[in-house]
Order: structure tokens, then sequence, then C-alpha cells
């Protein structure tokens, strides 16, 4: 039985192909929200899954200001952590999902 008080939001996740502009992750996944008619805010992206391989920039909850690059990911593998924003410039991974 499902505890009456607690919020059960479905799990979310979108492919981008590859980021040609700069990707505010939490938007997206607000706007996916809105359009499915939930009242819950998603504050940051869980995990980001790479279909081919290369570099991810990254924005982290916490520090929005500065950048962090993920460096030779390899292909199907993933990155955990609180992401806000996929940065185009030095991405050069693509097939990405990110999931929240």
């Amino acid at each position: 039985m499902r505890n009456a008080d607690s919020i059960s939001v479905p799990s979310y996740a979108k492919t981008y192909t590859s980021i040609g502009a700069d990707t505010d992750l939490v938007a997206e996944a607000n706007a996916r929200m809105v359009a499915i008619n939930r009242h819950a805010s998603i504050p940051c992206a869980r995990r980001i899954y790479v279909g081919l391989g290369g570099n991810i920039v990254v924005t982290l909850q916490g520090d929005p200001a500065t950048s962090v690059t993920y460096y030779n990911i390899p292909t199907g593998a993933a990155i955990t952590g609180n992401f806000l924003t996929i940065v185009a410039s030095g991405t050069t991974a693509t097939y990405i999902t990110v999931e929240y």
C-alpha cells in the first residue's frame, strides 16, 4: 500500500541526438511535468547515459556558474550527479539520454 502522503513522480528520460545549444535540463523536465498535469518540480537531472562516447560538459546543482567536463566517457556508459545544464561547447558525446 502506498503512503497517502507520498508524492509519486513518474520517471522521465529524454534523448538528444546531439547537443547543438546549451540545454537547460531543469526547464525541460519541468515543462514535461506541466504537460502531464503534475504539480511536482524537478530540481535536477540524476543520470546521463552516453550512446556514442566522447566528452560531456555540464553544470551542477550547488554551483551552476562552474562548468565541469567529463572526459572520454565510453559508449554505453552513464554518469551520475545532480545536473542542471549540458553545455554545448566542449560536448562531443552524442545520443545522450538524460534521466530525471
